[in-house]
């Protein structure tokens, strides 16, 4: 009986905390797969960036969308999580990710919606190299 409850108790806490959601969403983002990105994104997320020509903002949609297309994504980036900062179910990672083409200085924004962590924003400023 202690095992079944224990067992119980242990498949009802959060599988992973903001840093590993962060993570999650960047292997994803960089396979391009989008069935692991609806799981990890809140259903309000967003990308802010900062690129050569000026601010952009994605909503989830078109983020899903043109990871699909392929025409974000399909890179692997070496991560860099630098800190995390975290009250209750808000938390902001921020770190930065890199690839042979560019640099990605980030700061996340995560949050607890039913016990999982979800990615809400990504804020970016993109670097080619």
């Amino acid at each position: 009986m202690w095992t079944m409850l224990m067992s119980t108790a242990l498949a009802a806490a959060p599988a992973a905390g903001p840093e590993q959601a962060v993570r999650a969403f960047v292997d994803a983002a960089d396979t391009q797969d989008v069935s692991a990105l609806q799981a990890v994104l809140h259903e309000d997320f967003r990308v802010l960036a900062r690129m050569p020509d000026g601010w952009s903002m994605l909503d989830r949609a078109t983020y899903l969308s043109l990871i699909e297309a392929g025409t974000f994504g399909g890179v692997k980036r070496k991560t860099r999580l630098d800190s995390v900062q975290s009250t209750g179910e808000l938390a902001t990672v921020v770190g930065s990710l890199s690839s042979k083409a560019a640099t990605f200085e980030s700061s996340w924004t995560v949050v607890q919606v039913d016990g999982a962590w979800k990615v809400v924003q990504d804020a970016t400023i993109f670097q080619p190299k």
